[in-house]
């Protein structure tokens, strides 16, 4: 025998509106059957709510504010659960095509392939772009046919600009010797480049120049590059690959620069060197400085910079390291990591090349907290907690004291005429995710200024004298300074104006 099935649980429904549906039409004894109709909707209703116990609004009001909150977490949930999904597909693609190259990976690996002079390419596109979002087709400007014959295929980073009608091009380059150099080119409409010099340091300084970059301020001239390779001294407490600056003597764009007489550094002409270049002729050369860092911290690698309108020079910076197994960075996780600096202004004062926060950083920043007098000694140090994005400055300290911990993880203190930045815990799952110590010597501390973001720390010392930057995971949100009677304050930076 078939079984009937359930009958549905009675539903309160919207009321009928008689007047509506009379002037539509319908007659007196529908109106009267809408009427009874009404009433039994409305006997439900109150029936549903007093057995609910919904009969004051203010109960039933926050039970249907708990279902609507109910309802969105649960569509959260869904939608996360359908992100993590579409991830999980993009990972078992990933996973799949690893397994088919897997066998082809160990044969290359054991086969010690040579990835510097072989099964690469270094060639030079131009593309252009009216909004820098959409982009022109691929022009292809320079292969590795058109580099000089005694460098491997590590051609990279080119950077352009334009001086007195000219447009120039400075790339890295690695060489076959495994020097690292600069190579400068020259052209008259952005499309036909011809190599007009290179540069290197007299003696070989690390195996390959990334990110190189030239420019002028205040009448000082400063060629900029990320050297790899440089070992053993100082350069074996500093980072894997480093980022640093020459200061230039003389002039590296006039036509085939030319080593001048006992420099460190030597530019050789383009007819002097193999490859597509066109011969131009010698003059007088100049010299390049020691190497100096633009950043002694962890995370600082490949700055570019640019000119504003009213002519400052800003650098931006990657913060981050490449090749790096020292330390690591926990939101790899999450498929991300590194960013960017802050970005910082360059400029020179009493000969000095220096470091500073971009002064429109100031239009998002709100002053809530200042040291009062005698407060950031070690007896009663100066304590701030609650804020993780913050810009905070210590100025007038005497007598070199000064020490100050972040989020009870990261220590930046000054003694012995040494600067360091120390991580209390050199442990990968801790705020340092494996980072330890940086630091630098310098005979004097006057200030220094802090830039915090969520997971990233920029340490300005002596007005941009020297510079430590660090990405840092930290649970707590709390700064502690002791730096005897400076003068200390401490703003909030907002993500809006």
């Amino acid at each position: 025998k078939k079984q009937a099935a359930p009958a549905e649980p009675p539903k309160v429904n919207l009321l009928v509106d008689i007047q509506a549906k009379l002037q539509a039409g319908k007659g007196a004894g529908y109106a009267r059957w809408a009427k009874v109709f009404n009433l039994k909707q409305m006997a439900q209703t109150m029936n549903y709510l007093t057995e609910h116990n919904l009969l004051e609004y203010a109960e039933l009001a926050e039970k249907a504010a708990a279902a609507a909150a109910h309802h969105n977490e649960l569509s959260a949930q869904i939608k996360a659960a359908e992100k993590r999904m579409a991830e999980i597909a993009v990972l078992r693609t990933h996973i799949v095509n690893y397994a088919k190259t897997r066998e082809v990976y160990v044969a290359y690996r054991k086969a010690d392939y040579d990835y510097v002079n072989t099964g690469r390419e270094a060639n030079t596109v131009l593309v252009t772009s009216r909004d820098g979002q959409s982009f022109g087709p691929k022009q292809l400007l320079m292969r590795n046919a058109d580099y000089p014959s005694d460098l491997t295929l590590h051609v990279r980073d080119p950077k352009v600009w334009k001086d007195q009608g000219t447009y120039y091009m400075i790339q890295g380059a690695r060489t076959k010797a495994d020097t690292g150099q600069a190579l400068v080119f020259r052209s008259a409409d952005r499309v036909n480049w011809t190599l007009h010099s290179r540069i290197e340091t007299e003696e070989p300084f690390g195996y390959m120049w990334e990110c190189p970059d030239y420019f002028e301020v205040s009448g000082i001239k400063a060629l900029s590059a990320s050297v790899q390779g440089l070992e053993g001294g100082v350069w074996e407490d500093r980072n894997v690959y480093q980022s640093g600056y020459f200061l230039v003597e003389g002039d590296i764009l006039s036509a085939g620069c030319q080593p001048a007489a006992s420099q460190p550094g030597s530019v050789q002409p383009a007819a002097s060197r193999s490859g597509s270049a066109q011969p131009a002729d010698r003059q007088p050369g100049y010299r390049l400085s020691e190497y100096r860092l633009w950043d002694y911290g962890f995370d600082y690698y490949a700055p570019q910079s640019f000119e504003t309108e009213d002519g400052r020079r800003i650098q931006i910076g990657w913060m981050g390291m490449p090749d790096c197994e020292e330390y690591t960075n926990p939101t790899i996780e999450n498929g991300w990591q590194h960013c960017f600096t802050f970005p910082r202004e360059i400029f020179v004062e009493d000969g000095k090349v220096l470091q500073r926060p971009v002064r429109e950083l100031e239009e998002r920043e709100r002053e809530i907290a200042a040291a009062e007098e005698g407060k950031g000694s070690i007896s009663e140090p100066f304590l701030i907690e609650g804020y993780q994005v913050y810009d905070m400055s210590v100025d007038r300290i005497s007598g070199n004291r000064f020490r100050a911990v972040l989020a009870e993880e990261l220590v930046l203190e000054y003694t012995g005429g040494r600067f360091e930045m120390r991580f209390l815990s050199r442990e990968k799952g801790s705020a340092s995710a494996g980072r330890g110590l940086r630091y630098a010597e310098l005979e004097r501390l006057e200030s220094v200024r802090v830039l915090a973001d969520v997971s990233s720390v920029e340490v300005f010392l002596n007005n941009g004298e020297y510079v430590f930057t660090t990405r840092y995971y930290p649970e707590k949100s709390c700064v502690r300074v002791e730096a005897g009677d400076a003068e200390i304050k401490f703003k909030v930076i907002e993500s809006s104006p």
